[in-house]
């Protein structure tokens, strides 16, 4: 399949886009402690939470049933790290031209 055929969301950080998902692919980024609103690029759906330090988050990206106002919408959703893991295995590591995302590092912690 060619890769512009593949269906790809793109994932907000804050406000700032910061990834590219492909189909069938995985990635990681570093946040800051603190709130932050992570989201696809529509309003439909999204995460507000507060980051913690030295602890890890696991999400997954996908397309929601389709509504009669909405049309298929796109989700994120927080996963358990034991389902994270399998389902890691499985997949590839993003193409590094579909992260966009490069925080700040202030006093050694990434800053959005």
């Amino acid at each position: 399949m060619a890769r512009d055929a593949i269906k790809k969301i793109d994932i907000y950080i804050d406000g700032v886009k910061g990834i590219k998902l492909v189909n069938g692919r995985w990635t990681s980024i570093q946040l800051s402690p603190g709130h932050h609103l992570i989201k696809p690029n529509d309003d439909q759906h999204g995460v507000e939470l507060d980051l913690e330090s030295d602890k890890t988050y696991y999400f997954e990206v996908g397309f929601g049933e389709k509504t009669l106002v909405h049309g298929v919408h796109k989700q994120i959703r927080p996963v358990l790290k034991e389902q994270a893991v399998y389902e890691i295995k499985q997949l590839k590591p993003l193409d590094k031209e579909d992260i966009a995302w490069t925080p700040k590092v202030q006093n050694g912690t990434a800053k959005p």
